[in-house]
């Protein structure tokens, strides 16, 4: 079960670039449907269903960590970067200028 840390590793890293950018809503998406959606009711039929119990459980685990990690790599691969980088750009002017107004009018 070494696959279900390095998949827990991955998602770390690609949900923290994932908010650096403003993806936060898609990451909470994603992570939802990785443990509703995929985690809990495969470990459930596993675990019942198939009879593998505690082995079936932590079956599940990794699939929905798999899933949470392949959609946000996903994602940040097909990201237009330069588009991105342009609008933080834009941001960062738009900072500059709004802090170089004067407080008091004289």
């Amino acid at each position: 079960f070494s696959i279900t840390i390095f998949f827990d590793y991955v998602q770390g890293v690609e949900a923290g670039s994932l908010r650096a950018i403003g993806y936060q809503s898609f990451g909470f998406s994603m992570c939802l449907a990785g443990y509703w959606v995929i985690t809990v009711p495969l470990a459930y039929i596993l675990s019942f269903h198939f009879d593998l119990r505690l082995v079936g459980i932590w079956s599940g685990v990794p699939m929905g960590s798999m899933f949470t990690s392949i959609s946000f790599g996903v994602i940040l691969l097909t990201i237009n970067w330069e588009k991105l980088a342009k609008q933080v750009q834009a941001r960062i002017r738009q900072e500059k200028q709004d802090l170089e107004v004067p407080l008091f009018k004289e």
